[in-house]
C-alpha cells in the first residue's frame, strides 16, 4: 500500500485485491470498513463482511453476522467469530447452531456443535 493512502466508501463491492488492500491497510477509517461489511452483508457475501466487520471491531456488524451463521449453520463463519473474541458465543450459541444444522442436513456441523456445547466458553475480548 503506498504509504498515506486514504480509503473511502465506495458503495460498492470491490475487486478482490482492492479488497485485501483494503482489509490489510493500517489506520484504516472503522466507519469504512464497516460500511464496506454491511454492503457484504446484504449482499449474502457473509465471510467478506466478517473481514470487514473485524477490521472495525464492529460489534453490532459482528452480532448480525453471528444470528446469519446460526441461521445457516456456518460452522466456518461461527468459529471465525468466537476466536475473534470481540463478540460473546455461548453454549446456548452452539446448541442453535446444531438445531439449525440438523433442520437443513448439515449432520456433521451438528455433531461438531453439539459438541463445542460442551466445552469451556470462551470470553469475548472488552
Amino acid at each position: 500500500m503506498a504509504a498515506g493512502k486514504r480509503f473511502r466508501f465506495q458503495g460498492r463491492l470491490l475487486p478482490p485485491m482492492e479488497k485485501r488492500e483494503l482489509i490489510n491497510a493500517e489506520g484504516v477509517d472503522p466507519e469504512v470498513l464497516r460500511a464496506y461489511g454491511e454492503l457484504y452483508l446484504k449482499a449474502g457475501r457473509l465471510a467478506e463482511a466478517l473481514d470487514f466487520f473485524l477490521g472495525a471491531r464492529d460489534r453490532e456488524g459482528l452480532a448480525k453476522i453471528k444470528a446469519r451463521a446460526i441461521e445457516a449453520a456456518d460452522n466456518f463463519l461461527f468459529s471465525r467469530l468466537e476466536r475473534s473474541g470481540l463478540v460473546p458465543v455461548t453454549a446456548e450459541d452452539w446448541q442453535a447452531l446444531g438445531q439449525a444444522a440438523e433442520r437443513l442436513g448439515k449432520l456433521g456441523v451438528a455433531e461438531i456443535a453439539r459438541s463445542r456445547a460442551q466445552q469451556p466458553v470462551l470470553k469475548p475480548q472488552v
